[in-house]
């Protein structure tokens, strides 16, 4: 299979995710319980939709109809359906969203789309520039609900082939309170592991760092940050690269995202300031609109930020707001040479849910 993330124009990729999305959508007019009766009542035909050009033809989807039954967003497959599309690999969860419901939405993903999430994570790692000598310390909690950050990092490192430990911080369940680790204890293990990146929430990497400076605990190891779930601070950043300098860290640097639970993984930057890019432009497929009109905004005009998962055979959402606006670039990226959609510059909340949590992504603050 091509790289999807550096091919050598448009119009291969868009050759490449019709083919996908014509598969996606078979499915979807025959299986899927919310758009069957929406693209019905939109008096839409599977033979109005030839490709991704034609999105624009499908209303918005919002949060508010995904969390108001997650069930009818999942391809309801008949008996006779193939192993690989209609097994659950497994079940995540967004945050709970206020205003709406207190209540993680599920997100399930079939064997078809676990290896689709192996590759998204995968290319997360590239674009972050990790490398086959890296590995990584995941800092990310036990949570109640199944949630994509612990899970999706233990994946990553297997999609990538590279050591994975899990420092578990925290005691998540009172009849196994040995299963969970206190701060001086998660310090220790970034000492034992010899981890170069170290990949959890903002707020708790900061505490890990701060405390091993108390500890005198070098951490001559880390070259990575990968910061997600919460705003992130640049004077923060900086905090931290400092203080990894101080631990005998060779020239640290820290790698921020922008991205959903809806996603399972995150929009990247592959350097600072090069715009988050969509890591699987041959699974997603990203469109800035007019929050009103819900028409097209040219690239590089602030528009609200739409998410369609092509590519998938369990959860499927098309056209869904992701509830931020920004502005979206499909320039190929002058620093690594991706070509996929970019969001340029910080996007904004415009709805009324709260912000990223760390069952999903960060949008980063600077």
């Amino acid at each position: 299979m091509a790289d999807t993330l550096f091919l050598d124009d448009w119009d291969a990729l868009t050759r490449e995710r019709d083919a996908r999305f014509a598969a996606t959508l078979d499915r979807v007019f025959a299986y899927h319980p919310f758009y069957k009766d929406l693209l019905t009542r939109a008096r839409l035909r599977r033979r109005d939709i030839s490709g991704i050009s034609d999105l624009a033809k499908l209303p918005v989807t919002t949060k508010k109809d995904y969390l108001a039954n997650p069930g009818n967003f999942v391809l309801a497959w008949p008996e006779a359906a193939s192993a690989e599309e209609s097994i659950i690999w497994d079940v995540m969860h967004t945050a709970g969203m206020s205003g709406v419901t207190g209540t993680p939405a599920p997100l399930v993903s079939t064997n078809y789309d676990f290896f689709n999430i192996l590759a998204l994570n995968r290319n997360i790692l590239r674009l972050c520039g990790a490398s086959e000598a890296d590995s990584i310390l995941n800092l990310f909690p036990l949570t109640r609900h199944p949630q994509g950050a612990f899970a999706r990092v233990m994946n990553a490192a297997a999609a990538f082939n590279i050591p994975v430990t899990a420092a578990m911080p925290g005691s998540p369940n009172a009849r196994q309170p040995d299963i969970g680790n206190s701060l001086d204890a998660v310090v220790a293990i970034a000492a034992r592991s010899e981890a170069t990146i170290l990949w959890g929430v903002p707020s708790y990497i900061r505490k890990i760092v701060a405390r091993a400076e108390e500890m005198g605990v070098v951490l001559a190891h880390v070259r990575l940050v990968f910061a997600t779930g919460e705003g992130f601070a640049e004077q923060a950043q900086t905090e931290i690269v400092e203080r990894l300098k101080r631990l005998s860290a060779n020239d640290p640097r820290v790698s921020v995202s922008y991205g959903a639970s809806e996603m399972q993984g995150g929009m990247v930057e592959c350097v600072p300031g090069s715009g988050y890019h969509n890591p699987a432009p041959d699974q997603f497929c990203f469109e800035a609109v007019d929050p009103d009109t819900h028409k097209p905004v040219p690239d590089g005009e602030e528009g609200l930020i739409l998410l369609t998962r092509f590519d998938r055979r369990g959860t499927v959402i098309l056209r869904y707001s992701l509830g931020d606006v920004g502005r979206l670039t499909r320039e190929r990226c002058p620093h690594c040479g991706a070509l996929t959609e970019r969001i340029v510059g910080l996007p904004r909340r415009m709805d009324g849910f709260s912000s990223r949590s760390a069952g999903g992504w960060s949008i980063p603050r600077r």
